[in-house]
């Protein structure tokens, strides 16, 4: 239709078109306003498993808690445990907690101690575990209660890597050490050791260290068996694992000072067990060893010292030495040489009247020193490199074998002197050497040694110091047969074997 006139009928038209545009207004607004809000996310708090488990034996089990909203003001959770078929105060111990949950974090933890009952082969045993909270707005989840299981301990395995030495004392004593390595399952409460000469003899409770140091009173002359079971917490204990120490030998032993870290050690004479005697040694050197007593030089002190042999009553028998460096012993005196004090020097065993045998100021620059029925022998380092022989009072000093290359280590046995030639410096390589008494029949027994610092011979066996690779060596009184019996050593010197 078309509206053609006067103005009355245009504003008719205007304001029916105003009204009709306010009404679908009015209209879309409805609408909107009507519409669902987006609705607020579930808060709750729930065990993130329905299922714990814990061996007895260990301090505690944790149970964890999440929630599932981060933002906002986290819960206060309570966790709460109650007796399954464990006891509270027997298996565990009862619980009432608030977990805490940090800054942002979605999860937090509650811990269950767990208690040792001592009963063996018992059952698992379970304890329940509830979570609530009071937090406006949160709610406990379908997740809100959990089984905790305690298992029953489990036994140890047994010891491996058992060794057992006797190493030597006197007649009188002897000394023994065990090592071992700990069991690969289970805890372990303690060890016990079992000692006698069969299997079943009494038994010693230790620790959790593994190695028993004990002296056995007499020394025994036959072998001695030694077991270790592990203990766990319980009680229960794991098979035994086996070591057995041949009988003692009265007055065997290895004994050699430890240059760098001060010590004077001693092993059996096959090297099994290596143990520290004596520490804070300033620079212990030349060793000595008779039925009773060690002996050694102290480089760095000046003196000469005397320990028993198990290590004990260390004492300072003469100072005031001039870098003491060899020292031997008879039956009645205490020889050694001061190598800067270009002297030698004895003294009763009990270090009183010290006398100087022989002054070679100027002439000659000892090291080692050995000694027989009616002569000492020692090594001359300076120029030629001599080995050198005087009578027990010092007279009658005569050269026995020149051309030596510093020939630091010398011993005597039988009717041959031993010495070694360290080498030109400490990179060099040494030699073991043999001669007649007299000096003929110079022979080399072994070549190629790094850096040999000591020298003992037991009438079987050679023994020696190799100071570059850190080993004690032993070899056939030919020279055949050459085998490091302990290596790690730091900078071994001295070397002494028991009479």
């Amino acid at each position: 239709m078309t509206f053609i006139g006067t103005g009355r009928h245009r504003s008719w038209f205007t304001a029916f078109a105003v009204t009709a545009t306010a009404m679908a207004l009015v209209l879309a607004t409805a609408g909107v306003a009507g519409a669902a809000p987006t609705p607020k996310p579930e808060q709750t708090v729930n065990f993130t498993g329905a299922t714990y488990e814990v061996v007895e034996g260990v301090d505690s089990a944790c149970v964890w808690v999440v929630r599932s909203v981060t933002k906002g003001k986290a819960p206060v959770v309570t966790v709460t445990t109650s007796d399954g078929t464990a006891s509270a105060g027997v298996d565990y111990t009862p619980v009432s907690t608030t977990v805490a949950f940090g800054r942002g974090a979605s999860q937090g933890s509650a811990c269950v101690p767990i208690l040792v009952d001592r009963v063996l082969d018992e059952p698992d045993e379970t304890v329940n575990v509830t979570l609530s909270t009071t937090s406006r707005g949160w709610t406990a989840g379908a997740q809100s209660t959990a089984t905790l299981t305690i298992h029953e301990m489990v036994p140890p395995s047994a010891p491996t890597d058992l060794t057992a030495d006797l190493v030597s004392g006197t007649v009188d004593v002897a000394y023994v050490y065990l090592t071992w390595a700990a069991p690969s399952v289970g805890t372990v409460d303690h060890y016990v050791v079992l000692s006698s000469t069969s299997p079943s003899g009494p038994h010693t409770e230790l620790g959790t260290t593994t190695a028993m140091a004990f002296d056995v009173t007499p020394a025994p002359t036959v072998g001695t068996y030694y077991l270790v079971e592990a203990i766990n917490p319980e009680g229960a204990s794991s098979d035994s694992n086996q070591a057995f120490a041949e009988g003692f030998i009265p007055g065997s032993g290895l004994y050699w000072a430890s240059f760098s870290d001060g010590k004077i050690m001693a092993a059996n004479p096959d090297g099994t067990g290596a143990h520290t005697l004596v520490t804070g040694q300033d620079s212990p050197f030349g060793v000595a060893v008779d039925g009773s007593h060690l002996y050694w030089a102290n480089i760095g002190a000046d003196t000469i010292m005397r320990a028993n042999l198990d290590g004990s009553n260390v004492t300072a028998l003469v100072s005031g030495q001039s870098h003491p460096y060899g020292v031997a012993v008879d039956a009645t005196h205490l020889y050694w040489t001061n190598l800067q004090g270009q002297t030698i020097m004895r003294a009763n065993l009990d270090g009183s009247n010290v006398t100087t045998l022989v002054d070679g100021t100027g002439q000659l620059q000892p090291a080692t020193i050995a000694v027989d029925g009616s002569h000492i022998y020692w090594g001359d380092i300076v120029g030629d490199g001599r080995i050198m022989r005087a009578n027990l009072d010092g007279t009658g000093m005569t050269t026995l074998v020149s051309g030596q290359t510093y020939p630091f280590a010398i011993a005597v046995y039988g009717d041959h002197l031993y010495w070694a030639n360290t080498g030109a410096n400490e990179g060099a390589t040494g030699a073991i050497m043999r001669a007649n008494l007299d000096g003929s029949g110079v022979t080399t027994l072994a070549s190629s040694q790094p850096h040999p610092d000591g020298l003992a011979v037991d009438g079987s066996h050679l023994y020696w110091a190799n100071a570059n690779n850190g080993t004690i060596v032993r070899a056939n009184m030919d020279g055949s047969s050459v085998t490091a019996l302990v290596t790690e050593q730091n900078l071994p010197a001295g070397v002494a074997v028991a009479p």
